[in-house]
């Protein structure tokens, strides 16, 4: 009887896993079918052709002539366009000017060209600040601590920081930085520690976890070779490890990449049409440029952010497939 019992929980487990996973999938299909249904239209354009050149409608003629909306455009500017469409000469063509172009007050010219850029640069330079401090942290705390109370009440502590919500980063910075230096708003320096704050604990873990999982008998072997702890670490454990570290490193860059509760927190949601040329400089960042694009009443702009989100996606997506090949290639497969 306790045979069936245990067959027929283990079958319900089943089930209920198999409906939460199919609920994920299928939450994620409509996400991923909204955004890409409303951001598709970003990357094509409406454009007047003549004989002699070729012009780009504004954005209001243009969500008019794609979607048939006249909300946004005047009686006057809707009958020019229809005159337009009955000569035949009004075409949509693909357009990629929100990858070429910065932000633009005027829908139809605005991108992300400085916005992706600024924030590669504060990823990166987040993550390489993130990196010696989350790895030393992580190495240190496993292999070199011999309290074990002690051990476990800071890798407890940490554990906690890498999944505490992301604003709480921002008021850190906003307090230390903003609050207490008097650092400007929107400036590179306050969006990078804002990043890096929230990339520690992630490598932290990542390497704690890569550490722990290589095989005692390998760090017994280095020992009985006459090494020392610290040379076995280096020489040894390190190495073994970094494959599973390097993922945690990737996996933390596409966590803070997308990130914008934090930097909206700093006040990284100015206007920048142009590149910062300093470093107290504000500048301009992907995820608040989706959120300030949101925020306008212009429909075009609602469109850009929904194909800024593509782009975001298709980043971390990259990200994502590198971090699995490293996995793959770590464990063999």
């Amino acid at each position: 009887m306790r045979y069936k019992d245990r067959i027929r929980k283990d079958k319900i487990q089943e089930i209920a896993m198999n409906a939460a996973l199919g609920f994920i999938l299928l939450a994620f299909a409509v996400i991923m079918i909204i955004v890409v249904h409303k951001g598709i239209g970003t990357f094509y354009h409406s454009f007047v052709i003549e004989e002699n050149r070729v012009v780009k409608l504004d954005s209001k003629a243009d969500i008019y002539y794609k979607y048939n909306n006249a909300a946004e455009i005047s009686l006057k500017d809707r009958e020019k366009i229809d005159e337009l469409i009955s000569q035949d000469k009004i075409e949509i063509r693909p357009d990629f000017s929100i990858i070429t172009n910065g932000d633009s007050t005027f829908a139809e010219n605005a991108g992300v060209k400085w916005s992706l850029l600024g924030s590669l640069i504060t990823v990166i330079t987040a993550i390489f600040i993130a990196m010696p401090l989350g790895i030393a942290a992580g190495v240190y705390i496993e292999e070199f601590v011999k309290n074990r109370f002690v051990a476990s009440s800071i890798d407890m502590a940490i554990n906690n920081l890498s999944s505490i919500p992301s604003v709480i980063y921002g008021v850190v910075a906003l307090y230390v930085l903003i609050g207490t230096f008097s650092l400007p708003r929107s400036s590179f320096i306050v969006a990078a520690f804002t990043l890096t704050l929230m990339a520690v604990p992630l490598i932290y873990v990542s390497t704690r976890q890569a550490l722990a999982s290589i095989p005692l008998s390998i760090k017994n072997a280095g020992l009985g070779l006459g090494l020392s702890h610290t040379q076995v670490v280096t020489k040894i454990l390190l190495p073994i490890a970094l494959p599973k570290i390097t993922t945690g490193v990737i996996m933390a860059i596409a966590r803070i990449f997308g990130e914008a509760a934090p930097l909206i927190l700093v006040g990284s949601v100015a206007f920048i049409a142009n590149a910062p040329s300093k470093i107290l400089d504000p500048i301009p960042l992907m995820p608040t440029q989706i959120y300030l694009w949101t925020q306008n009443i212009d429909t075009a702009f609602i469109e850009k952010s929904f194909g800024a989100i593509i782009i975001l996606l298709f980043i971390n997506l990259m990200v994502s497939i590198v971090s699995q090949r490293l996995t793959n290639k770590s464990e063999g497969l």
